[in-house]
C-alpha cells in the first residue's frame, strides 16, 4: 500500500521531502492498497488492489464508480460498462462483441442464401406429432401437422426434412428436422438445443415450457438459455409461445402462468433481438373470455394437442409472419422436359404425365381425365399410360372429372367436383392410369414425391370444408405386394379439413427405394363428407416422383 495525502504540511526541511515524495509516489501509483484513501476527493483515481484483478476506481463525491480492472499477471486491462452501457470504440471489450455479432450475421445470411431455407423445430409432444412413424416401414405427416402445413402453403420452399431411423436414440422411428420428444418439458428441451445447433438449420421453431408451465421462473430462464444458444450459433429462433389448454387439462392459474411466461418472453426477444416469438394462441383461442380458452374444436379431446384445423392455423400463422423474412429460390421445375434419365438426369422426374396431358382414347365410362366425364368406380384399365383417372374408390357422393388449364408452362389441373349425397364419406383416387408404376430405380435411392393441389371449400361448418382429407399417397411395393408406405396428410382420428380454401404443394418426406420395391402406387386420396352441404372442388397438378439428395446427410 503505498498512500499518502498530497496535502504537505508546514515543517522541517528533511520531513518535508519526506512527504512531498510519500505524495508524488501515491499520484503515480494511483493511491494503491486495500483500502480507500481517507482524503479523497471527487475526480481522485484509487488501484484498489484488495483481489486480483485490481480494480481502477474514481470517486465523484459520494461513491467510487470502478471502470476498470487490471491483470498484473496477464497484464490485461478490462473496461467495465458505464451505466449507460457503452465502452470506447477501440477497447477490447467492444471489439469481442463486436467480433460475434459480425459472426452471427455471418452465419446467417450464408445459411439464406441456400435454395430451400433449413428448418428445424424442437419441443415436446406438440413437436413430436407433426411426424409419425409406424411398423418400421410407414413414415407420414399427419393432417395436424403445422411444420407440413407451413411448407405446403410455401409451395414447399422449406427443407424440413424427416426420415425412417429404426436405430433412433429417442425411440421415434426418424430421425431429421423434427426434434420434438414428447413429454418433456423445459429443462429437458434445453439439454437438447445443442443436437439442433449441430445441424446447422437457418430456423429453429421452439415449443417449450408447456409441461412445466406451474415452474415458470425455470421455463423463463430455460427458453431464455435456449434462445441465446441458438441465437449465438447464428440460427433464428422462434419461440412460438405456450399454447393454452382446456379446462378438462388446466385450470386458471395453470392458463394465468402460460400467459405471464410468455409475455416476459416475447418482451425479452422484443427488446433484445434474440430471435422471433410468435403466439400460437392468436388463432386458437377466444379472447373474449376471462381466460382466452381454445375454440370449441380447436384441440382434440385430451383437452391438450392440436387437430387439423389448429395444426392449419398455425401453419398459416408461420407462413405470414416467418415465410417474408427467408429468402427462396424458383421451385424445382415439375414439366415434361425434367424426365429421369439415369445418366443425363439423375435427378429429374420419374412421373410418365408430369402436366397432366389428355390423350384422345380416354374412356369415360372408367372416369379418365376429360370434360363433365363421372367418377366411374371399380378397377381401372391400363392401356393409356399417359393418362390420368379419377375414380370413385367408395362411396355415395358424385364426382365429376374435368381438365382446366393453369395457365403457361404449367399443364393442366385434373379437377374433381365433388356433390356431397349419402350418411357417412366417400374416397376419391387421382392417379395415374395404370395401378402400379414401373420406376427403374436402383435399391437404396433416395426419392420424394409431390403434386400441387387447389382445395375449395363448402358447407357452412368452419371446422368441417366437407373435404375430410387430403392424402399424397406412395406405396412401395413388389410385384405382389406391398414392402412400405410414405403417406403426407394422413388424416388424424378421422377429423375433417378446415372451412378454408388453400393450395400449395405437398410432398411426401424423402425415403428409400428398398431392394424388394420395382414400383410405386400412387395416388391423391379425396375423402368427401357425404352429409356437407354444397359442392367442393379439389384440383391436382404438377405431378413429380424425383431422387433426391441423401437426408441424412443433410441433417
Amino acid at each position: 500500500m503505498t498512500q499518502a495525502t498530497p496535502t504537505v504540511p508546514n515543517e522541517s526541511g528533511a520531513a518535508y521531502r519526506a512527504d512531498t515524495n510519500a505524495a508524488r509516489s501515491a499520484l503515480l501509483n494511483h493511491h494503491k492498497g486495500s483500502t480507500a484513501p481517507t482524503y479523497a476527493e471527487a475526480g481522485i483515481l484509487w488501484l484498489d488492489d484488495t483481489a486480483t484483478p485490481w480494480l481502477m476506481k474514481m470517486y465523484d463525491g459520494a461513491d467510487w464508480i470502478t471502470f476498470g480492472a487490471v491483470n498484473a499477471t496477464t497484464n490485461v486491462f478490462t473496461p467495465d460498462l458505464d451505466t449507460d452501457g457503452t465502452l470506447a470504440d477501440n477497447s477490447d471489450v467492444k471489439v469481442a462483441s463486436q467480433k460475434a455479432v459480425k459472426t452471427y450475421a455471418n452465419n446467417a445470411a450464408s445459411r439464406l442464401r441456400r435454395a430451400k431455407p433449413k428448418v428445424a423445430c424442437i419441443g415436446s409432444s406438440y413437436t413430436q406429432q407433426n411426424t409419425v412413424q409406424s411398423s418400421g416401414t410407414t413414415l407420414y405427416k399427419e393432417s395436424r401437422s403445422w411444420t407440413d402445413w407451413w411448407n405446403i402453403l410455401t409451395g414447399n420452399s422449406l427443407n424440413m426434412d424427416v426420415y425412417l431411423d429404426a436405430s433412433d436414440p429417442l425411440s421415434r422411428g426418424f430421425s431429421g428436422a423434427n426434434f420434438g420428444v414428447s413429454s418433456e418439458d423445459s429443462t429437458d428441451i434445453l439439454a437438447r438445443i445443442p443436437d439442433v445447433i449441430a445441424a446447422k438449420p437457418d430456423v429453429c421453431l421452439v415449443q417449450s415450457g408447456s409441461n412445466n408451465v406451474n415452474a415458470p421462473t425455470t421455463v423463463i430462464a430455460d427458453v431464455k438459455a435456449s434462445m441465446l444458444l441458438l441465437y449465438n450459433a447464428g440460427i433464428i429462433g422462434v419461440y412460438m409461445g405456450i399454447s393454452f389448454r382446456g379446462s378438462a387439462s388446466w385450470d386458471a392459474e395453470n392458463m394465468q402462468q402460460a400467459s405471464y411466461i410468455n409475455a416476459t418472453i416475447a418482451r425479452w426477444l422484443a427488446d433484445n433481438g434474440y430471435g422471433i416469438y410468435i403466439d400460437t394462441n392468436k388463432y386458437l383461442c377466444d379472447f373474449d373470455t376471462a381466460l382466452g380458452t381454445p375454440y370449441a374444436g380447436a384441440l382434440y379431446t385430451d383437452s391438450i394437442h392440436y387437430v387439423t384445423w389448429s395444426g392449419f392455423q398455425i401453419g398459416r400463422m408461420l407462413h405470414e409472419n416467418i415465410t417474408p423474412l427467408l429468402s427462396f429460390n424458383s421451385a424445382e421445375v415439375t414439366g415434361n422436359a425434367d424426365a429421369y434419365d439415369a445418366t443425363n438426369n439423375p435427378y429429374g422426374n420419374v412421373w410418365p404425365n408430369p402436366l397432366i396431358s389428355i390423350n384422345a382414347n380416354i374412356a369415360s365410362a372408367q372416369g379418365y381425365v376429360g370434360t363433365g366425364v363421372t367418377a366411374g368406380t371399380g378397377s381401372q384399365a391400363t392401356s393409356v399410360g399417359r393418362s390420368m383417372m379419377v375414380e370413385r374408390n367408395s362411396g355415395t357422393s358424385t364426382g365429376v372429372a374435368n381438365v382446366e388449364t393453369r395457365g403457361a408452362g404449367k399443364g393442366n389441373w385434373q379437377t374433381l367436383v365433388t356433390t356431397p349425397v349419402g350418411s357417412a364419406t366417400s374416397l376419391f383416387l387421382l392417379r395415374s392410369n395404370g395401378s402400379d408404376m414401373t420406376h427403374g430405380l436402383a435399391a437404396g435411392t433416395w426419392v420424394r414425391i409431390g403434386c400441387d393441389v387447389d382445395i375449395s371449400t363448402f358447407g357452412t361448418d368452419p371446422l368441417n370444408s366437407g373435404f375430410q382429407n387430403i392424402s399424397l399417397y406412395v406405396d412401395l411395393r413388389s410385384s405382389s405386394a406391398s414392402v412400405g408406405r410414405i403417406i403426407t396428410m394422413h388424416q388424424y382420428s378421422s377429423i375433417p379439413l378446415p372451412n378454408i380454401a388453400w393450395n400449395g404443394r405437398i410432398e411426401s418426406p424423402p425415403f428409400q427405394v428398398p431392394a424388394t420395391c420395382d414400383r410405386f402406387r400412387t395416388r391423391l386420396e379425396v375423402e368427401v363428407d357425404d352429409t356437407a352441404d354444397g359442392i367442393g372442388t379439389a384440383k391436382l397438378g404438377s405431378i413429380y416422383i424425383r431422387p433426391c439428395p441423401d437426408p441424412t446427410l443433410i441433417w
